[in-house]
Order: structure tokens, then sequence, then C-alpha cells
């Protein structure tokens, strides 16, 4: 069965609230909830856009360390969720801004960049588009006139 908009609207209506519970310490019990929660709308690319619009915005407004347990979901769902395949194209093609918002906290640089390097030797991620940052962001680092880490961008501005 599809899933309809009603069906992501009613999801996302009660992740979100869960959402907000996840605190600096990843919770496994919580992070394994919402992943839960979220395979129930990753079947459809509506749902997969709106689940990554729901995370992104909680990781924009998150405190530094709200930011790596929202990561770790981020990281939970595209490991375990069934049918993720439109979550994973998603969540990758926003990589890159994502990690840089991150590692503006070099304390959560390291953390950041060892996720990476665990997507980057499944096959079945290509984290070729962003794996540079973690380069890019110490370069940025070494300069005496760098200001923080480099803003990410769409490499093709498409959707």
């Amino acid at each position: 069965m599809t899933t309809s908009a009603v069906d992501i609207a009613e999801t996302l209506s009660s992740f979100t609230p869960l959402l907000g519970t996840l605190g600096d310490i990843p919770e496994k019990p919580l992070i394994n909830s919402l992943t839960m929660a979220a395979e129930d709308i990753l079947d459809v690319k509506a749902g997969a856009v709106a689940l990554w619009t729901v995370l992104s915005n909680e990781l924009n407004k998150s405190k530094d360390g709200r930011t790596m347990s929202i990561v770790y979901l981020i990281d939970s769902i595209l490991v375990n969720a069934d049918d993720c395949k439109m979550f994973h194209d998603v969540a990758m093609k926003n990589m890159r801004e994502t990690l840089t918002y991150v590692i503006q906290n070099s304390k959560l640089a390291d953390k950041a960049e060892r996720l990476v390097n665990i997507w980057s030797n499944d096959r079945k991620y290509d984290t070729s588009s962003f794996k540079g940052v973690f380069q890019e962001f110490r370069d940025a680092k070494l300069r005496p006139s760098a200001a923080g880490a480099p803003q990410g961008r769409d490499d093709d501005g498409a959707d």
C-alpha cells in the first residue's frame, strides 16, 4: 500500500514532538522508535522529502549537543529503515550542507567524520559529493583569515 499525504501528515504529527524530546545524549530506544515511525512514510518521495525537511529544521534549531543526536537518527534511518531508497537519495543530496552545519562546531567534526567514514566503507553510500567537506574545514581552520567552516552548496541546484 502506498503512503498518502494524510498518512505522511499523521506520521509527522506524532514524529515531530517525539523528535523534540531527543536530547544531548543519543538515546538508542528513542532513536529506534523514531526510526520505526519514519519507516511508515519512506515508500514515497513526498514522505522522504517531508521527513528530511522536519529533520533539517530540527537540526537548524538544535543546540550543539542535540546536533549529533539528530545526525545519529539520520544514520539510523539510513541503516535500519526498510524501503528507504528515496530517503537515502534525499539525504545524500543534502548531506554536504548538513555536514557543513554540523562541523562548524569542531568538537562535533571528529564524530561526524567517523560516521561518514563508516558510510564510505559501506558500498551502498556514495559519499563522494560531501566527504571532502572535512578537509575543506581543516584547511579553513589552518588559514589565518578563516572565519569558520565553508558554506554548503548544491552542486547542481536541482531538486
